[in-house]
């Protein structure tokens, strides 16, 4: 008979968030013991990664106090304020690399993570990404492929980051076709700023809704420059703008998964084949057409 064990662990949606292990069986208390401290190693690991960052954080906070002539405290207030009004309007997106890749997903209904299709558009390192997930979100190392983030990242309802220095970053690394998510899955989504694999060791995960300086990377080139503008009083649209030019992307987490009933809306770089614009008709998922500088190979 299987155990379903399930231990409290740090996470990014809350203190006493659970880890729920399936396979654990009745009778087997050396694979159930293993299964347990594994969940326990991952709780402490990432409450040890999440001191080490806000330590970084401390320190940043303080230089950066003092060219502003301002207290730590206030310095981070601002910066935080600056923050949250630069997600606050920002959609939630991901990207495809191609149109066999969506008729893909189209067909299936859902949208799979690297650990699930064995490739990437990006950095196809399972290994290396399943310690950054432990580290910087509290997923465990055994977690099931389906049951792992799904990453995207956020952008503007009229895709204006289509036309942005961030494209060709997207376009050329994680695919030229834009899927806009409609905004319920917000609540189930954190991120970073910039690319959590590269910058593990610098960030925390946090929510999209609830945002935490301790995903603002410090020690990338240009931290101390975005940390000034989201300081001063500004427009939202500015401050997402210079966090893109600065960090690449707002890199997003979307936890639960992500089905076709999640899509809004998705842009394509040139009109879409007669069998792919079948699928996104069959399913109700509007779509329109906007050239990028980075044409789809």
């Amino acid at each position: 008979m299987e155990l379903r064990i399930e231990l409290e662990c740090s996470t990014p949606f809350g203190i006493t968030d659970k880890i729920t292990i399936p396979g654990a069986s009745r009778g087997r208390s050396g694979r159930g013991s293993a299964q347990r401290l594994s969940a326990s190693q991952t709780r402490s690991r990432y409450r040890e990664h999440r001191a080490a960052v806000a330590a970084l954080q401390r320190d940043f906070f303080e230089e950066l106090a003092t060219r502003l002539k301002l207290a730590p405290d206030p310095t981070r207030r601002k910066v935080l304020a600056g923050l949250k009004r630069a997600l606050a309007d920002g959609v939630p997106m991901l990207r495809v690399e191609d149109e066999a890749d969506l008729r893909a997903i189209l067909q299936s209904g859902r949208f799979l993570s690297q650990f699930q299709t064995r490739t990437s558009g990006g950095a196809y390192d399972p290994l290396r990404r399943a310690a950054a997930e432990e580290r910087t979100m509290g997923v465990p190392l055994g977690q099931p492929p389906a049951d792992r983030p799904i990453y995207g990242h956020l952008g503007a309802r009229d895709f204006a980051e289509i036309r942005s220095p961030s494209e060709e970053l997207l376009s050329t690394a994680y695919g030229p076709i834009a899927v806009r998510l409609r905004p319920g899955i917000r609540a189930r989504t954190t991120f970073v700023l910039g690319d959590s694999l590269d910058d593990q060791e610098q960030v925390v995960a946090s929510r999209l809704d609830a945002p935490e300086l301790i995903s603002f990377p410090v020690r990338k080139e240009g931290a101390v420059k975005a940390a000034r503008t989201l300081a001063l009083p500004g427009e939202s649209s500015v401050n997402r703008r210079t966090l893109q030019v600065e960090f690449g992307y707002i890199e997003l987490h979307y936890h639960g998964g992500v089905a076709v009933e999640d899509v809004a809306e998705i842009a394509l770089a040139v009109p879409p084949a007669p069998e792919t614009l079948r699928l996104l008709e069959a399913r109700k998922i509007r779509w329109r057409v906007i050239p990028t500088a980075v044409p789809p190979s």
